[in-house]
């Protein structure tokens, strides 16, 4: 799709959008993680809310028109579980540094 060549299947161009933005995202959630916990897992947790509301909109266009074609909902859904991980470990570093204070 990006190179304007047919893929076989249907692409739905705003989670292409949607995914291209959110690689910058993820390169600076990335960075914040590294430098300060706390805003790096507010980053992760907007990360995270973002995929999931993606996530539900290809889920309803799969099930209810032809829009999104199901390896989008299987991607959306991967890198929903991703971001769940990572903001879920965050959390728990998080908590131990408290404990630990």
């Amino acid at each position: 799709m990006l190179a304007g060549r047919d893929t076989g299947y249907v692409v739905f161009r705003p989670l292409l959008i949607f995914n291209t933005a959110m690689g910058v995202a993820y390169a600076a959630a990335a960075v914040l993680i590294w430098r300060n916990l706390a805003r790096g897992r507010r980053a992760a947790g907007v990360i995270l809310a973002l995929n999931l509301a993606m996530l539900g909109l290809v889920g309803h266009l799969f099930w209810t028109s032809d829009a999104v074609a199901v390896d989008s909902v299987r991607a959306m859904a991967f890198r929903s579980a991703v971001w769940l991980v990572i903001f879920g470990v965050l959390v728990w570093i998080g908590r131990r540094q408290e404990l630990s204070k």
